[in-house]
C-alpha cells in the first residue's frame, strides 16, 4: 500500500499565489491580469506520518477547529482520519466503508458544520446527502452515518454537487454541475443548497457555458466567494449573492478549454487580505496520488 507523507506546515502557508502585484487591465474595471507569482514564503515541514495509521496519498484535509480532518477516498475500511495539532495527537478514525446501512462508499462534496461537529457529503452510491457526527463518530467504532436528504432535480435531471462550504446548519454553498438530458454536457454554477429539503438555487452564471470545471471556497467572514479554475487559467472573486467583483486572469489563460486533462488550480484558501491556491498548470495524464502538504 502506498502512503503518504503527512506534515505540519511552519509558517501555516506553503504556496502563496501573488496576485497583489498584478496589473490592472484599463479597458475593464474588473479584470485584472497576473503575470507572475512573485511571493515566495520560506517555510519548514515537519513530518507527522509516524503519529498516524498508513493513509493513501490522494487524499485532503479538512480543519474543524483544532482537529485537522484527513480524508482518505481510497480507504476500504474507515474512511476520515483526526489528528488534534493543539494536542500534537492521533485521535482515530471513523466513517465506514460499504453500501450497507450506515455506511459511504463514493463519497464527495464535503463539508463541516463547524457548530455541531457534523461533516456532510454526498454519497453517490446512493444519491444522498449523508451525516456523520465526528464526535460521536471517533467515541463509537460501532457509529452510523445518517441520511440528511437527497438533492431535488433542476430541469427534470439530478445536480452532480463539487466542492462547497457550510453556511449555517440549513444552508450551504456548492458548486453545482447540471448535466442535460443524456449527461454529455454539464453547467458548472454556484449555487444555494438547502440541507433540510435539498433544494437549490443558482446564483451565478459561470460564463463559459458548457463543461466547466471550478473550485469553490467561501470566507463568510470577508463575504466572498472565490471560483478557482482547474480547466481555465483564471480565479473569479464574488460577493456572497453571487454578483461577480473581479476577474483574475493567470499567465496561459485562454477562453478555450485545454485537453486532455489539463488543471490549473486545485485548493485554494482565502487570507486576511489574500487568496492562497494550489496552481498546477500541468496536463494530468492519471489520477495517481498527492501528498499532504
Amino acid at each position: 500500500m502506498k502512503v503518504s507523507n503527512v506534515f505540519r506546515i511552519y509558517p501555516v502557508f506553503a504556496l502563496l499565489v501573488g496576485f497583489l502585484s498584478c496589473g490592472r487591465n484599463p479597458a475593464s474595471s474588473i479584470e485584472e491580469h497576473c503575470g507572475k507569482r512573485d511571493k515566495i514564503e520560506t517555510v519548514e515541514l515537519i513530518s507527522i506520518e509516524e503519529k498516524l495509521p498508513e493513509i493513501h496519498s490522494y487524499s485532503t484535509v479538512f480543519m474543524l477547529g483544532d482537529t485537522l480532518i484527513i480524508n482518505d477516498s481510497e480507504s476500504t475500511d474507515k474512511r476520515f482520519f483526526a489528528y488534534d495539532i493543539k494536542e500534537d495527537r492521533y485521535l482515530g478514525n471513523f466513517g465506514k466503508f460499504g453500501e450497507g446501512p450506515g455506511e459511504i462508499a463514493n463519497f464527495g462534496s464535503i463539508i463541516i458544520d463547524p457548530v455541531k461537529h457534523i461533516l456532510y457529503g454526498m454519497s453517490y452510491a446512493t444519491w444522498y446527502m449523508t451525516g456523520l457526527d465526528v464526535k460521536k463518530a471517533l467515541s463509537d467504532p460501532d457509529y452510523k452515518a445518517f441520511l440528511k436528504m437527497k438533492p431535488k432535480e433542476i430541469e427534470g435531471v439530478t445536480p452532480v454537487l463539487g466542492s462547497g462550504d457550510w453556511l449555517n446548519d440549513s444552508t450551504a454553498y456548492y458548486e453545482v454541475a447540471v448535466p442535460n438530458e443524456d449527461w454529455t454536457e454539464f453547467d458548472n454554477r454556484i449555487g444555494l443548497v438547502n440541507l433540510n429539503d435539498g433544494s437549490i438555487s443558482l446564483i451565478e452564471d459561470n460564463g463559459f457555458g458548457k463543461n466547466t470545471d471550478n473550485r469553490l471556497t467561501v470566507s463568510i467572514k470577508n463575504r466572498l466567494m472565490i471560483s478557482t479554475g482547474r480547466v481555465h487559467d483564471q480565479i473569479r472573486i464574488f460577493d456572497l449573492e453571487g454578483n461577480l467583483k473581479k476577474v483574475i486572469y493567470g499567465p496561459d489563460y485562454t477562453e478555450k478549454r485545454h485537453r486532455p486533462r489539463f488543471e490549473y488550480f486545485y485548493q485554494s484558501c482565502i487570507g486576511k487580505d489574500e487568496i492562497y491556491a494550489s496552481y498546477l498548470n500541468e496536463y494530468i495524464l492519471e489520477k495517481t496520488y498527492r501528498k499532504i502538504s
